[in-house]
């Protein structure tokens, strides 16, 4: 199965260069490649300390999460494992959900700590973000519609516009259920364990499982609920971190001496961009978000060609990220491996003593 996954994995990637590569193709390559010479490598810089930032502030949110429960876990093994998670992200078509298993197994491996608990604060960490990233989604579909309100909403961007209201309509009541369970300490996931428990009534994996997903369901809840002042700083956290994205476009745009963009513009590629990543079946996105991102930068009043340079801009990241990513893991595996050879060694080493 690993093998499976990994050989689906590379020709997705393959896959994904080759529809990168077609769609720039399409748009221009000369023309592209000159967008990129005049927006300059201060302009890639500045996306990518944009980019660390919303690592670094990711990391900021769990460690502050893991403080309750007596979790002194150093800094930089949570931002390590959120690195490598975020590649995880990237690489299969999930913006938001697949590298979380991922930064579980990386701290516990280089921790020793228990992996329920260490799952309870990664997946609290994910409600609290979803409830800030929805505050400010529909903060910018608001701004949006406004600002663009004789535009989106008629010929021929009226499917952009009901795209974005539907997306966010359906994003925040998902999150309103969600605020909804954690304040009434509902446990979906420990209901679904139980149920499908039935199917397999002999299975002690189930019953260990099962245990767990409760441990760590009401851990979440208490620490939601009785640690009220962690939550609210780690919601504050976490909507800059978003923030941080927010304003990346800007980031590049201005210092690529390019047209300077309003809030409703922003706002408009904020949500367009999440939109279009919260249903990516590539990674990164490619093919869907390119698409979709050249016709809202035709609202903004940016050509292909910047457009083009933006993206390329966010992939040469989220490629650094990916290379980032599997060396850490790789050295995670590397440690994890040695271990037991150092554990002979000094075995051996007291047993001549």
């Amino acid at each position: 199965m690993p093998l499976r996954r990994t050989i689906k994995w590379a020709v997705m990637l393959i896959a994904s260069v080759v529809i990168l590569g077609g769609v720039v193709w399409w748009v221009g390559l000369a023309e592209t490649l000159q967008a990129l010479r005049e927006s300059g490598p201060m302009a890639f810089i500045g996306v990518g300390l944009v980019s660390l930032a919303v690592l670094l502030l990711q990391g900021a949110a769990w460690s502050r999460l893991n403080r309750p429960i007596g979790h002194d876990i150093p800094y930089h093994t949570l931002v390590s494992a959120t690195t490598v998670g975020l590649a995880v992200n990237i690489v299969t078509p999930s913006s938001y959900l697949g590298g979380e298993a991922v930064r579980v197994l990386y701290v516990a491996r280089r921790t020793g700590l228990s992996l329920h608990e260490l799952a309870g604060t990664v997946v609290l960490v994910k409600y609290v973000e979803a409830l800030s990233f929805a505050l400010l989604f529909a903060l910018c579909t608001a701004a949006t519609a406004i600002h663009f309100r004789g535009t989106l909403f008629s010929e021929p961007y009226l499917p952009v516009g009901v795209m974005i209201m539907v997306a966010a309509a359906v994003f925040c009541g998902i999150c309103l259920l969600l605020w909804i369970a954690l304040y009434r300490e509902w446990m979906p996931l420990t209901v679904l364990i139980f149920r499908t428990r039935r199917w397999f009534s002999r299975s002690r994996l189930m019953r260990r499982l099962s245990q767990r997903t409760r441990d760590m369901e009401q851990q979440v809840h208490r620490v939601f609920n009785q640690e009220k002042a962690t939550a609210s700083g780690t919601f504050l956290i976490l909507l800059l971190s978003h923030l941080t994205m927010f304003v990346r476009p800007a980031v590049f745009f201005g210092i690529g001496g390019a047209t300077g963009l309003s809030f409703g513009e922003l706002a408009l590629i904020f949500v367009a961009t999440q939109a279009l990543l919260a249903a990516q079946v590539t990674p990164s996105g490619v093919g869907t978000l390119d698409g979709g991102m050249l016709l809202v930068f035709t609202l903004v009043d940016q050509t292909p060609t910047a457009c083009m340079a933006y993206l390329l801009c966010l992939r040469f990241w989220d490629g650094v990220v990916i290379a980032i990513g599997l060396w850490l893991a790789t050295q995670a595996g590397a440690d994890l491996l040695e271990k037991p050879s150092r554990q002979v060694a000094a075995n051996e080493s007291r047993d001549e003593a």
